[in-house]
């Protein structure tokens, strides 16, 4: 809980489990939501999304660049050793290829049991397919496809 804004947790609807959290950020003086942390996918971790005109603070923005590096860590913490390590070397492979693309090719030509679609998916943790991304990412990680 920070000085001007306290962090609630959302909680899905009945039946909608979500793969990471959401947190409503609450103004404390008012009592109204100004803004959410939430999983931004490209960067792999959580981030700020303010509303729309909407005033920060350097305490606030300290207290959620704080609550947001913690919450990262915590998700990056989660999620069988194997898969981490998969992940881990997904993303040293988009690094040393520079775009999810070049990695997508690549995986669909070393790996021809993986089609693009998958590689892609694998690639860029899209929510689309979420069982066949966690499927071969624990193939990758217990070495079965290289």
């Amino acid at each position: 809980m920070g000085k001007w804004i306290e962090f609630k947790e959302d909680d899905p609807a009945p039946g909608k489990a979500r793969k990471t959290k959401l947190w409503h950020i609450v103004s404390k003086a008012r009592g109204n939501i100004i803004g959410e942390i939430r999983w931004y996918p490209g960067w792999h971790r959580y981030a700020l999304h303010p509303n729309p005109n909407t005033v920060w603070d350097e305490v606030c923005m300290r207290e959620i660049s704080d609550f947001c590096a913690a919450r990262t860590a915590e998700q990056k913490g989660t999620g069988a050793p194997e898969a981490r390590a998969a992940r881990n070397w997904l993303n040293d492979l988009i690094q040393l290829y520079e775009t999810p693309e070049a990695v997508c090719a690549w995986l669909s030509a070393s790996h021809p049991q993986l089609n693009n679609c998958s590689a892609i998916n694998v690639v860029l943790g899209t929510k689309h397919g979420s069982e066949d991304v966690a499927r071969i990412v624990d193939q990758l990680a217990s070495g079965a496809f290289i």
